[in-house]
């Protein structure tokens, strides 16, 4: 297939090979053209319809379609496909800009011959002194257009006599008096010129005002913007001295000659812009890709070669650093700049609910104001009667065309009607059917507009998917509010047999109710019990319930517990099942040299990095055989105080988390012979330190572990639980199974 890709240096060579412009060729000139571009089959036609360069140029849609039918054997015409007639209007949409592109270079440097002579002196130099003088406002200049004769048509340069002025002299000594003479000449763009719509661009206007002023020193005004509206044409009249007028000139003479036109016609670099000319159907997209330009600040024109199916075509500068830009630079802004999202679909759309439809147009008229107010994106669409699905496109700014896309997806997704699963029991289907039918087609009458559908039967919704969960709270809201019943029993869970699961749900149907479900769980809870005791109030209890009352209360299975602050101590023994593991040991070690460990170091710290592990802590204590029974013995509880308050410490520093369990080995302790006290000083002073602002948001679970050798230790750790956790005298505190149903 012939190559579409425009080579402006090959076809300024072709051209000057056929030596003739296009609207000159002969019939023959045209085979010659058609052969080269691969349409060499249709020459006999062309000849026979005598088709010459200027009948070429003129040729409609249908007459192209015409010419490029082929006759079968039987008589009857084929006409051409689609591929072939835009190759066909492609190839001669170039030659057609080939034309226009030499004729007006032509005209161009014939004109920039004549500057020079036609530039004439339009004031004169008055009252030289040596005193600084005004120049004096010349007369308004006419815009001066060009004439019926053609001799004035191809003429760009045009002349009108200003009034005289005056020039500072003191500033020019060094001038000539021919040197610093002021003139005015015009600079023509016809009305036919593809260099006209730069000046759409206000940008570009104000900036070639300013790049000729500050190059040149040279006035410049360009036509008014009715003038620019009428299509008539533009004319810049420059103002200023002779030779500064003549420069200016030239340089926009050869500012306009170097404008460069690339055709995206390149199937393999031009991908991206050849997929928008063959599926993108818009009239607004060369504005959308103008305006995106402009407010990149780089001035280029933008057309296509047919307005359905063309390829896009854009001018642009080569020459002069303020004004060119490089073909590289475009295709970086059409990669990263211009996006094209086609076709997100909404189906059944003359089906789709009320409101629905209702949001789907304001969607649309908010961004079409949006588009009218950016310019640099367009939403694309066609709603007609009887239509089964909208499709709508987004063409222009790459973060606009996302965020309008995701916008109208979310939509979609919201509002689109699904089926969903409701999570209601057979039971309160049932309840809903018999008792709530009425309630149920209020609901849906009242969202009709959603084509909301209850299905009870099914066990299923019908709704978009924004009243999903309003509309299952008002199915709920009719269903009879459940109150469950609970049960509790000290021990561990039990299973319910059939006969007592028959016995509740009699019970529950005598009252007009249903059992849902059965839960059983167990936790531990605190129990307070009378404590049995040999009294003058409770003579008369027999001693086998003293017994057993003492031996319930000293079952291995009871956790003795206290709670202080937010921690809690509790004892086992060191079968008791129910101990958890510990994050941190405590170690005593008996010693005579009883030292205040008040920094943690490697000597009291073993395992220390492996938090995560269990981790020992190790302390000094005295020892026991030193120890004075003497309740007065200070040293003994300054000892316990440091062994106690020197632990927290460190673990409060250890502590990651603040919930974590803490166990105090007892080894060793079942020799102090006063274990009354021993008990009580470690009690009293781990409730001191917990109830201190530093430590009492920790979480701490602290355990003393007896073995079977402590037994007399542990009681008298009990005993001092029970009166921190003794509520009324002969009652006791403690923690046990609890199970609920």
């Amino acid at each position: 297939m012939t190559s579409l890709y425009f080579d402006i240096t090959h076809q300024r060579k072709s051209y000057q090979t056929l030596n003739l412009l296009m609207g000159s060729w002969t019939v023959d000139q045209v085979s010659q053209w058609l052969s080269k571009n691969g349409f060499g089959k249709y020459i006999r036609r062309f000849k026979d319809e005598n088709i010459d360069g200027e009948a070429l140029m003129k040729l409609t849609d249908n007459q192209i379609e015409y010419l490029l039918s082929v006759s079968n054997q039987d008589g009857s015409g084929k006409k051409p496909t689609l591929k072939t007639k835009r190759i066909f209007k492609a190839e001669l949409e170039v030659w057609k800009t080939t034309f226009e592109y030499e004729k007006n270079k032509r005209e161009k440097r014939a004109d920039k011959a004549k500057v020079p002579t036609d530039l004439k002196e339009v004031s004169k130099v008055t009252n030289i002194d040596t005193h600084q003088q005004q120049i004096m406002p010349s007369e308004p200049v006419p815009s001066i257009f060009a004439s019926s004769s053609s001799t004035d048509t191809k003429n760009k340069i045009y002349k009108q006599d200003l009034a005289a002025s005056s020039v500072d002299i003191s500033k020019k000594l060094d001038k000539t008096t021919s040197d610093i003479k002021t003139c005015s000449t015009a600079y023509y763009i016809k009305s036919m010129d593809i260099n006209l719509k730069f000046f759409k661009n206000e940008l570009f206007c104000s900036s070639l005002i300013e790049y000729i002023s500050n190059t040149y020193d040279v006035k410049c005004y360009i036509s008014s913007e009715d003038q620019k509206k009428k299509n008539i044409g533009i004319q810049i009249q420059l103002t200023g001295v002779q030779n500064s007028i003549g420069n200016a000139y030239n340089d926009l003479q050869s500012l306009f000659e170097t404008v460069n036109t690339k055709i995206f016609n390149n199937e393999v670099i031009d991908e991206k812009v050849i997929y928008w000319s063959k599926n993108l159907y818009c009239d607004s997209d060369i504005t959308v890709i103008q305006k995106i330009f402009d407010k990149q600040k780089l001035f280029t024109v933008w057309r296509k070669t047919d307005i359905l199916s063309g390829y896009y075509v854009v001018h642009y500068f080569t020459k002069t650093d303020v004004f060119s830009v490089s073909e590289n630079y475009i295709n970086q802004i059409i990669y990263k700049e211009i996006l094209y999202i086609q076709d997100i679909i909404i189906p059944e759309f003359e089906n789709i609910q009320k409101n629905f439809r209702k949001k789907i147009e304001q969607f649309i008229t908010k961004k079409k104001q949006e588009q009218q107010r950016l310019e640099t994106y367009t939403i694309i669409y066609c709603i007609y009667p009887g239509q089964t699905e909208l499709k709508i496109s987004f063409f222009g700014q790459n973060f606009l065309v996302k965020r309008a896309a995701r916008q109208l997806k979310y939509l979609i997704n919201q509002n689109q009607l699904t089926t969903f699963t409701t999570e209601f029991t057979l039971t309160q289907r049932n309840y809903l059917l018999d008792n709530c039918v009425h309630q149920l087609e209020n609901i849906e009458h009242e969202y009709k507009d959603d084509n909301v559908k209850i299905r009870i039967r099914e066990n299923q919704l019908y709704v978009p998917h924004y009243l999903k969960i309003k509309i299952q709270q008002r199915i709920n809201n009719l269903i009879d509010q459940q109150y469950p019943i609970t049960f509790q029993y000290i021990g561990n869970d039990s299973i319910l047999t059939n006969n007592e699961k028959l016995q509740l749900e009699e019970i529950a149907g005598q009252f007009k109710c249903q059992i849902d479900k059965i839960d059983l769980q167990t936790k531990k809870e605190i129990i307070t019990l009378p404590k049995i005791t040999n009294t003058s109030t409770s003579k008369s209890t027999p001693k086998l319930i003293i017994k057993q009352s003492k031996e319930f209360y000293y079952s291995l299975s009871i956790s003795k517990k206290t709670l202080i602050s937010n921690s809690t101590i509790e004892l086992h023994l060191v079968n008791d099942l129910t101990a958890p593991k510990a994050d941190i040991t405590i170690v005593s070690m008996i010693t005579n040299d009883i030292e205040d460990n008040s920094k943690l170091n490697d000597n009291n710290l073993h395992n220390k990095k492996d938090i995560d592990k269990n981790v020992k802590l190790f302390y000094s204590l005295p020892d026991w055989s030193k120890v004075n029974n003497d309740q007065n013995d200070t040293d003994f509880k300054n000892s316990i105080k440091t062994f106690i308050s020197n632990s927290l410490r460190d673990i409060s520093i250890l502590s990651i988390n603040k919930e974590i369990i803490i166990t105090f080995s007892t080894d060793g302790w079942e020799n102090y012979l006063n274990k009354k006290r021993l008990a009580e000083e470690i009690i009293n002073e781990i409730k001191v330190q917990l109830e201190t602002s530093k430590l009492s948001n920790f979480h701490w679970r602290i355990l003393f572990i007896f073995n079977d050798k402590q037994i007399d230790l542990y009681n008298q750790f009990l005993q001092k639980i029970l009166l921190l956790t003794m509520k009324i005298n002969h009652y006791e505190q403690f923690f046990y199974p609890i199970s609920s149903m």
